[in-house]
């Protein structure tokens, strides 16, 4: 075998092994857990009524939201679109994932 092709082969591997664990580390540091809170169906209260959890998660970009308060050192959101009185708002639940929030009516 030639030798530059076996530098070459080692150098290919190399970028690709570490482009690997670069991977590994960005899927590492986007993970979210939820508070328990939320996983036990415990609502946020804002300004006077209860908002509970519900089953769904939305796929929003977080440029669509914004930050308006933090419950439980959970942030919440609305989205940017929203004006008073809101009918949703959201805590943050992975990569562009958003857990919605109602109030029962």
């Amino acid at each position: 075998m030639n030798k530059y092709l076996l530098i070459y082969l080692i150098l290919a591997l190399s970028i690709i092994g570490s482009s690997c664990v670069s991977l590994n580390k960005k899927m590492v540091e986007h993970s979210f857990s939820e508070a328990q809170w939320i996983r036990n169906g415990e609502p946020i209260v804002f300004e006077g009524e209860k908002w509970f959890p519900r089953d769904v998660i939305e796929n929003l970009h977080d440029d669509e939201m914004l930050n308006i308060f933090i419950y439980n050192e959970e942030n919440v959101y609305i989205e940017k679109r929203e004006v008073r009185p809101y009918n949703r708002l959201y805590t943050k639940f992975g990569k562009y994932q958003y857990r919605l929030f109602e109030k029962n009516d």
